[in-house]
């Protein structure tokens, strides 16, 4: 018990230093799950938009939408899969 003790005392600053850089990692994967959770909020608001037909100017704008919601609705699952 004595040695542990004394273990501890004699790196003291190495175990904080290992703590703060744990903390760090946690703080830092929380982060980027809260970036994904955004991400996936940002495509599927604009997957919303462009499954209305409301915005639609001419036919090449719908032709380029039609393109783009099958993309949008992959990464949306990819990045559910992130999480």
């Amino acid at each position: 018990m004595d040695a542990v003790l004394e273990y501890i005392k004699d790196n003291a600053l190495a175990i904080v230093a290992i703590l703060i850089s744990l903390y760090a990692l946690y703080q830092t994967h929380r982060g980027d799950k809260s970036g994904i959770k955004r991400e996936i909020a940002k495509k599927k608001a604009e997957l919303k938009v462009l499954k209305s037909n409301h915005h639609f100017t001419d036919s090449t704008t719908a032709n380029n939408t039609m393109l783009r919601i099958p993309v949008l609705e992959k990464e949306i699952e990819e990045l559910e899969k992130r999480l």
